[in-house]
């Protein structure tokens, strides 16, 4: 008689485009009975890819989630993944002439990752989506197509600036000092992105 498959503890947290995951790094080692991953384009020398807790992956976001099972994981998070598109590695600068003639693609790519998102999360399940305000309402658009309910907020200050966060984030205060006329556009918006539950008939 063979025993039952273990049914696989679900992944807590799945950030796409880790960077150095300090983030999740952090996550792991003060929640260690909790799951979590990481992917993310670019190689990073010097970086522990598995531990006990935590899987950091690398290579083409969406081929990666379409690996996972449906409903495995309870909340992902992505810092500018839409609004600096990367498809296959590279970077679409939408405003440029070939940026204009790819734009389409490039939509049809951030779908098809908000789709992929969306099938992987549990009912109820999360997404975070950290977007320029000048994009955000073009991205909630996008995940609101794919079937989420999105509510949109500005990034807490107490965000901005600390470790552990997005390195985008910690050159804004900098950033802004130097360009006051950019906060109108460049201020971090934070959109929830949540998976409807399923209704019972």
């Amino acid at each position: 008689m063979t025993k039952p498959r273990t049914q696989r503890k679900p992944i807590s947290v799945l950030d796409l485009g880790f960077e150095d995951a300090t983030r999740l790094k952090g996550l792991a080692s003060r929640y260690p009975r909790k799951q979590f991953m990481g992917i993310e384009w670019e190689k990073r020398k010097g970086l522990v890819t598995r531990r006990h807790n935590l899987k950091l992956v690398y290579g083409d976001v969406l081929s990666k989630l379409r690996r996972l099972p449906a409903n495995s994981v309870k909340i992902v998070t992505a810092d500018f993944l839409f609004s600096g598109f990367k498809m296959r590695g590279f970077h679409v600068d939408e405003e440029t002439r070939i940026g204009r003639v790819f734009a389409g693609r490039f939509r049809k790519g951030r779908i098809k990752v908000a789709k992929q998102v969306y099938r992987v999360l549990v009912p109820n399940g999360r997404f975070f989506v950290t977007e320029w305000k000048i994009n955000s309402g073009v991205i909630k658009e996008l995940l609101e197509e794919a079937g989420f309910n999105v509510k949109e907020r500005p990034v807490p200050e107490s965000e901005i600036g600390k470790d552990g966060k997005t390195l985008f984030l910690k050159g804004l205060p900098e950033f802004f000092e130097k360009h006051p006329e950019a906060i109108e556009t460049d201020t971090p918006m934070r959109l929830i992105a949540t998976k409807p539950r399923e209704k019972a008939y």
